[in-house]
C-alpha cells in the first residue's frame, strides 16, 4: 500500500489502515459513482443591520466586532476605555449574506449537507429565502440537509444573528424563579458576558468553518482510535469508524488493517442508508507509550485510513493517536479521599495553570497562537492545562498540540458559577452540545478528565444565593433537582455511551474553601489568599489533596499596557482602570506588596514589584503543593489573558511571560529543593518527579551579602520516582546564630548525573533584607540568530529583570538571581546585537538602606 501523507514523531511506529469496498446496490439512484466534493462556505459576506445604515464585507471565520474593525467602522474594542462605548454591538441584529454559484453535477449527489463548526449564537438560517435551520447553541457543530433548498446557478445564503441579552431577560422573566445570572439561558461562551479579569462583548458571527458537504456512496464522518487497556506489553485497541452511507441496500465493507506491511486483522461490517457506527478492536505488541512532559516521550501514531471501491479510493482521512491509560484515582484513604492521576500504572504529580481563551474574539486565534502558548507552558515544565468551563472547548489544532507535546488536558464542560434552567428543552441542546464535544475530542491522548462544571456546586453551596434571591423551599428542591440531572444524569450518561476510558468529575471544587474537607477530599479552589487577604504564609497549612485553582493578580508588561493607550508614568488612570476588572484588585496587589515588599513610586517599578510579588506568592504555593504528602497536582489560575488586563495570568495578552512565568519554571522542575523556616530553624525538602531511581548531591551554602561563604554543607541522597525527602540543615542553623539574617542568604546546588541546578533562598522578608548595591557587567555576544547576554556582579543581586524599553524580547530566563563571583547566562533569541537597548531592574535598588 502506498504510504500516502504518513508521518514518523520520535521513534514511533506507523500503522496503515486499508478499507476495501464490495458494493451490492440495485436501486437506480445507487447507480451514481462514489463521490465527495466540499464546498468552503469561509472568506467574504456582505454583512448589515436593519437596525443601521452599516453595510460592510466580512469575513468567516469571524465576529461581528472584528468585521466592524476591519471594515474602519469602529475602533479596536480592546483600546482605551472603548468596551463601554461599543456595547451597542451586542444589542443589533446583525445579517451575513453570501452568493455561491453551484454546478448541477453537484446538486446530483445523492445528499448535500450545509454544515457550521460553529454559530454564535442564536441565528437563523435562510437559503434562498428558505429557513433551514435556526441553531441555539455556540458549543454546537451544525449540520442539515440542504440539497431540495439550493439551485443550479445562483443561491443565496442568508444568516440572522439575534442579540442574546434581550432573550436571556424573556426566558428569565417566565421561569419563576430568580436564578444568579441571566446568561444560562443561552448556551454561549460565559466570559463574553465579561468576567473578573475580561470584558463585556458578547459578539456573534460565523465563529468556525463553514462548507457545504455532498456525496454519493459512502464517506468517512469521523475516525478515531482509542486505547482500551494495556497489560503485558500488549496494548488492546479499538477503532471507532463512522460512516454516512446513501445506499439504500446493505453494502459489505472489509477492513484490513497493517502494520509494517503485516495483516493485524481482516474485519466485515455492514452499512445500511444513513449513519453508521461501528467498532473494531485490534491490539498492538510492545507499544510505544504516550507520556505526559517530564516524563517521557509523547508517542503519538500516524496513519492514513482510505475506503476502496474497485481499486479506487472514494474516500480518505488520516488518523493520528496515543496509547495510553489515564485515569482518577478518587477513593477514601485515611485523610479523607484522594484524588490524583495515573498515567500507564504510574501516579503523577499534576503541574500545571488553569487556561481562558486566548481572546474575547475567537477566531483571531490562529494555531501559532496556540502552539506559542502551548510551548511556553511546556517549557515551564508543565504537564496539565485546565480547560475552564467559563470559555469555549477548544479547536482541534489545541488538542492536537497537546497530544504532540505531552500536555494532559482537564476538560470541563461548558458550565460556570452559575445555576442552570434544566428543562427538557435544554437537556435535548446539550444531550447534541455534548454528543458533538465528546465525539470530536474525546479519543485524544491529552485528554485526562472530564468535569462537569466550575464552581456550581460550590456556588450553591457557599456564596448566598438561597437568600440573595429568596429561594422558597420548593425552589432549593427544584434547583437542586435540576443539578443533578444535568450533573450527575445526562453528562455521565453520555461519556458512558462512547466508553473512552476518561474519567468524570461531576463540579469542580468538591468542597468550597470555607469547609475543612476541601484540605482533605477531592479537588480544592484556595482562594483564601487573595479572594480572604490572608499572608501567602498560610500555603503551607492550607493545602488539599489536588490544587486545581489559587492565584494572585499582577500587572502585564509595559509594552502590553502602552498598546492601549496607558503610558509610561501609568496615564491616565481611567484606561488603566477599564483594565483592571476586579473591584479590589489595586488595593489587595498593594496590600499585598506592603507586606513583603517596598512600594515604587515609578510605574514602570510598580509594574516590576507587583509581578515579582505575584511571582513570589505562587511559587510559595507550589513548593507547598509539592513539598506536602498529601497533595498530588497544583493548577494556579491562571495561563493567559483574553485581553490585555491586569490579571492572575501568568503570560499576558501580548504572549509576554511575566516573572511568574519563570518563577513556575523552577519550581515545576522535575527535582526542586524547597527550604522553608519552621521556626525552629531551616528545613529542605528534596523532591524528584523523576521515572528512575537517581543520586543526588545537594550543596548548601550560607552566604554573606558579597558571597563569604559563612557555612556549608553537602548532603548525598538516593531518590525514587515520586519521592519527597526532608532534610535537616544542622550546619547552616548553627551558623545563622552568630549572623544578622538580613545580611545573609542561602544558595543551594543540586547535582544529578552532570546535570546541575541552583536557587537562593532570603532569610528574612525582602524588604528587611539589607541587599547591597551591586555593580553588574553584561556582555553581548551574537551566536547565530541568538544573542548570549552574560552577567556578572560583585555581590548577590535578587531578581534582575532585563528589558529593552523599545521592544519585546525572547528570553531563556529573566526575574533572576546573579551569583557573585559566578556568570549567568542567558540567551535572547532572533535578534540582532546590534539592536538591543538592554536595561535593567532589580530587588536591590529598592532594599537597601
Amino acid at each position: 500500500m502506498e504510504k500516502i501523507g504518513l508521518k514518523r514523531i520520535n521513534t514511533m511506529r506507523v500503522l496503515c489502515f486499508l478499507i476495501s469496498l464490495a458494493l451490492f446496490c440495485s436501486c437506480e439512484r445507487n447507480k451514481r459513482p462514489n463521490f465527495k466534493q466540499e464546498i468552503t462556505l469561509n472568506g467574504e459576506w456582505r454583512v448589515s443591520s436593519p437596525d443601521t445604515s452599516i453595510e460592510i464585507m466580512g469575513r468567516v471565520p469571524g465576529t461581528i466586532h472584528t468585521d466592524l474593525l476591519n471594515a474602519g467602522i469602529i475602533d479596536d474594542p480592546f483600546y482605551g476605555c472603548n468596551e463601554d462605548s461599543l456595547a451597542w454591538i451586542d444589542h443589533m441584529q446583525w445579517v451575513y449574506e453570501k452568493e455561491i454559484f453551484l454546478e448541477k453535477d453537484f446538486l446530483m449527489l445523492d445528499s448535500v449537507y450545509m454544515l457550521f463548526n460553529g454559530l454564535d449564537t442564536r441565528a437563523k438560517v435562510l437559503v434562498n429565502d428558505e429557513e433551514v435551520l435556526f441553531a441555539d447553541n455556540m458549543f454546537r457543530t451544525w449540520e442539515v440537509d440542504v440539497r431540495d433548498y439550493l439551485k443550479a446557478g445562483g443561491n443565496k445564503i442568508r444568516i440572522i444573528f439575534f442579540p442574546v441579552e434581550a432573550y436571556n431577560q424573556q426566558m428569565a422573566d417566565t421561569l419563576g424563579y430568580v436564578l444568579p445570572d441571566n446568561r444560562v439561558f443561552t448556551r454561549k461562551a460565559a466570559y463574553h458576558s465579561g468576567w473578573d479579569w475580561g470584558p463585556k462583548f458578547e459578539t456573534c458571527g460565523i465563529w468556525r468553518d463553514a462548507m457545504l458537504l455532498g456525496y454519493s456512496g459512502v464517506h468517512i464522518k469521523s475516525a478515531n482510535i482509542v486505547t482500551k487497556r494495556i497489560e503485558d506489553n500488549l496494548a488492546q485497541m479499538q477503532l471507532c469508524l463512522n460512516l454516512k452511507s446513501s445506499f439504500r441496500n446493505i453494502t459489505e465493507l472489509t477492513i484490513i488493517q497493517t502494520v509494517d506491511k503485516d495483516t493485524l486483522f481482516v474485519h466485515n461490517i455492514e452499512v445500511q442508508e444513513g449513519e453508521n457506527r461501528n467498532v473494531v478492536d485490534f491490539s498492538i505488541t510492545n507499544p510505544e507509550l504516550w507520556w505526559c512532559n517530564g516524563l517521557g516521550k509523547p508517542n503519538l501514531y500516524h496513519t492514513m485510513l482510505r475506503i476502496y471501491a474497485g481499486g479506487n479510493t472514494i474516500d480518505s482521512i488520516p488518523i493520528s493517536f496515543g496509547v495510553r491509560q489515564v485515569k482518577l484515582v478518587n477513593k477514601p484513604d485515611s485523610i479523607g479521599e484522594s484524588f490524583y492521576f495515573e498515567l500507564n500504572g504510574k501516579p503523577v504529580f499534576v503541574k500545571g495553570a488553569n487556561y481562558i481563551p486566548m481572546d474575547n474574539f475567537i477566531p483571531r486565534i490562529n494555531e501559532k497562537k496556540v502552539d506559542n502558548l502551548l510551548s511556553m507552558a511546556c517549557d515551564a515544565n508543565m504537564n496539565m492545562i485546565r480547560v475552564w468551563g467559563g470559555g469555549v472547548y477548544e479547536s482541534n489544532a489545541f488538542y492536537n498540540l497537546c497530544d504532540e507535546k505531552g500536555l494532559m488536558v482537564w476538560q470541563d464542560f461548558m458550565f460556570a458559577c452559575a445555576l442552570y434552567p434544566v428543562n427538557d428543552g435544554f437537556l435535548r441542546n446539550i444531550n447534541k452540545e455534548l454528543n458533538d464535544n465528546i465525539s470530536r475530542i474525546g479519543w485524544h491522548p491529552c485528554i485526562a478528565l472530564w468535569c462537569g462544571n466550575n464552581e456550581v456546586w460550590n456556588g450553591w453551596e457557599d456564596w448566598g444565593w438561597q437568600k440573595a434571591f429568596g429561594y422558597s423551599e420548593n425552589d432549593s428542591i427544584n434547583v437542586q433537582n435540576d443539578y443533578k440531572k444535568l450533573f450527575k444524569s445526562k453528562i455521565p450518561e453520555v461519556i458512558d455511551s462512547y466508553d473512552l476510558g476518561i474519567d468524570y468529575w461531576p463540579s469542580s471544587p468538591e468542597y468550597g474553601w470555607g469547609h475543612k474537607e476541601s484540605f482533605t477530599h477531592g479537588d480544592s479552589h484556595y482562594w483564601g489568599v487573595w479572594w480572604g487577604e490572608e499572608p501567602f504564609s498560610v500555603w503551607k497549612e492550607k493545602t488539599g489533596r489536588f490544587m486545581s485553582e489559587y492565584g494572585f493578580q499582577a500587572f502585564p508588561d509595559k509594552n502590553t499596557l502602552n498598546k492601549v493607550g496607558v503610558d509610561n508614568n501609568g496615564e491616565p488612570l481611567s484606561i488603566l482602570e477599564s483594565h483592571q476588572k476586579h473591584p479590589r484588585g489595586f488595593t489587595l496587589i498593594e496590600k499585598y506588596m506592603r507586606q513583603e515588599y517596598p512600594v515604587p513610586q515609578k510605574f514602570m517599578d510598580y509594574i516590576y514589584m507587583s509581578q515579582l510579588v505575584q511571582a513570589e506568592g505562587i511559587s510559595k504555593a507550589i513548593l507547598a503543593h509539592r513539598s506536602s504528602a498529601k497533595c498530588m497536582g497544583s493548577l494556579y489560575w491562571q495561563l493567559n489573558d483574553c485581553w490585555p488586563v491586569v490579571s492572575w495570568s501568568s503570560i499576558d495578552y501580548n504572549n509576554t511571560p511575566k516573572a511568574l512565568h519563570y518563577y513556575v519554571k523552577q519550581a515545576f522542575s522535575s527535582v526542586i529543593f524547597a527550604l522553608s523556616d519552621t521556626g525552629n530553624g531551616l528545613v529542605g525538602h528534596l523532591i524528584s518527579d523523576h521515572l528512575k531511581t537517581h543520586d543526588f548531591e545537594i550543596s548548601v551554602d550560607l552566604k554573606s551579602m558579597k558571597g563569604d561563604l559563612l557555612a556549608s554543607e553537602r548532603i548525598q541522597k538516593k531518590m525514587e520516582y515520586r519521592t519527597s525527602v526532608e532534610l535537616k540543615l544542622k550546619k547552616i542553623n548553627q551558623a545563622l546564630k552568630q549572623f544578622e539574617r538580613r545580611d545573609c542568604y542561602v544558595q543551594y546546588k543540586i547535582t544529578n548525573e552532570g546535570e546541575q541546578s541552583e536557587g537562593s533562598y532570603l532569610l528574612e522578608i525582602p524588604k528587611r533584607c539589607n541587599l547591597l548595591q551591586p555593580k553588574i557587567d553584561i556582555d553581548c555576544q551574537q551566536e547565530s540568530d541568538d544573542v548570549i547576554v552574560r552577567l556578572r556582579s560583585d555581590c548577590y543581586v535578587k531578581s534582575v529583570y532585563l528589558y529593552d524599553k523599545e521592544k519585546d524580547l525572547n528570553m531563556s530566563d529573566n526575574y533572576f538571581n546573579i551569583f557573585p563571583g559566578q556568570t549567568k547566562s542567558i540567551v535572547i533569541k532572533n535578534v540582532e546585537k546590534e539592536n538591543l537597548k538592554l536595561q535593567y531592574i532589580h530587588l536591590n535598588q529598592f532594599c537597601n538602606e
